[in-house]
């Protein structure tokens, strides 16, 4: 008869002694608490290595900018060659560079890296010469006219 039984038949006048069950246990056999670990392999990506063409490229971007501090050349050089997102930036902004205009889309001179503007001999604003070879007049380039040129290239900000 259970506990409960007895309390509703009034058979709990007096004193008794009540004992909790407990199961048999083995104690014998102990379970690991730590889980088994998975063998983990990381397969670190592959990069190809930078292509000729792309280290040009990015060498090219850097020298546009004005970069000459071999080390920061050297730094950039390894993370593209190591880091994707590096490397897809960079390579992005040699990309700007190459872009081509419309062969009838006409630049100002001294809107170009390459326009050197004036000289000792001649300090006006607007003239100067193309350190790329394009053909000038015999007194220099008037650098806020109008003109098709394929190495046009915009001054870096």
């Amino acid at each position: 008869m259970g506990l409960a039984d007895l309390i509703k038949k009034g058979g709990l006048k007096s004193s008794m002694t009540v004992t909790t069950e407990t199961g048999a246990t083995d104690t014998s056999i102990h379970e690991d608490p730590v889980a088994d670990v998975a063998t983990v392999t990381v397969i670190e990506p592959t990069m190809s290595p930078l292509s000729s063409e792309e280290l040009e490229n990015i060498l090219k971007w850097l020298d546009f900018i004005g970069e000459k501090d071999s080390t920061i050349i050297e730094e950039v050089v390894e993370r593209c060659a190591n880091e994707e997102p590096v490397r897809q930036f960079y390579l992005a902004k040699a990309q700007s560079l190459r872009e081509k205009r419309n062969a009838d889309e006409k630049v100002r001179c001294d809107n170009c890296r390459y326009f050197s503007k004036g000289s000792y001999l001649n300090s006006h604003p607007h003239l100067g010469h193309c350190l790329q070879g394009q053909p000038e007049s015999p007194a220099g380039l008037w650098g806020s006219d109008n003109r098709i040129c394929d190495t046009f290239e915009p001054i870096p900000i």
